[in-house]
């Protein structure tokens, strides 16, 4: 859910005003931008409209996760030889 504080707080460049001026009626976000473009949103609630300007950040991706050779113990190490087929003999040999 948006934060109207948190919102501001994180973009003091920004004018934005929330309101709703028909009673039961939609809310409304303006936007400001530092150069005067306006940006309106309007929708049923102040969480609505917050989340169409501001939408949540997407998840971040997963860290690659790789196996250094010092996660080895000498058990897998063993298992990885047996399970490793041999490379095939070089035609050029």
């Amino acid at each position: 859910m948006a934060d109207y504080d948190a919102i501001r707080a994180a973009h003091p460049e920004l004018a934005i005003s929330l309101y709703g001026l028909t009673p039961g009626g939609d809310v409304v976000l303006e936007v400001i931008d530092p150069e005067g473009g306006t940006f309106s949103w309007t929708g049923p609630t102040s969480a609505a409209v917050l989340a169409m300007a501001f939408p949540p950040d997407p998840p971040a991706e997963p860290e690659p996760v790789s196996v250094a050779e010092e996660h080895f113990t000498p058990f897998a190490e063993e298992v990885v030889r047996k399970h490793t087929p041999a490379a095939p003999p070089n035609i050029f040999d």
